[in-house]
C-alpha cells in the first residue's frame, strides 16, 4: 500500500485529491509543519528535502508534485485524470 505524506495548507492536496478520484489503496499520513513533523530523523530518511507531498510506493519515493500526479493517472488510467494517448494534451493539462 502507498503512502501520501502531507500537511494541510500545501500543495500537497493536489496528489491527494488524484489519489482520492483514481480510487487508489494509499495510507494518508498528516505531517503536523507547526511541531516541526517534517525534520524527524524518519521522515528526513523518505524526504530529505524537508517538503511534502512525498508517496512512497513500492517502487520507491516520489517528491515533487508533477512527478506525483504523472504517476497517480499512469497507474490508474481508468480514472481518466489526464489525457494519456496525447503527449501535448497531457502537459497542458
Amino acid at each position: 500500500m502507498m503512502k501520501l505524506y502531507y500537511a494541510p495548507g500545501t500543495c500537497a492536496l493536489a496528489s491527494h485529491i488524484a489519489l482520492e478520484e483514481a480510487g487508489a489503496d494509499y495510507e494518508a499520513v498528516r505531517l503536523d509543519f507547526a511541531n516541526k513533523n517534517q525534520k524527524a530523523a524518519d521522515y528526513l530518511a523518505i524526504n530529505p528535502k524537508v517538503r511534502v507531498p512525498s508517496l512512497v510506493t513500492d517502487q520507491g519515493v516520489l517528491s515533487e508534485t508533477p512527478a506525483l500526479l504523472l504517476f497517480i493517472t499512469q497507474n490508474y488510467p481508468t480514472a481518466q485524470l489526464a489525457p494519456l494517448d496525447d503527449n501535448f494534451a497531457l502537459a497542458q493539462a
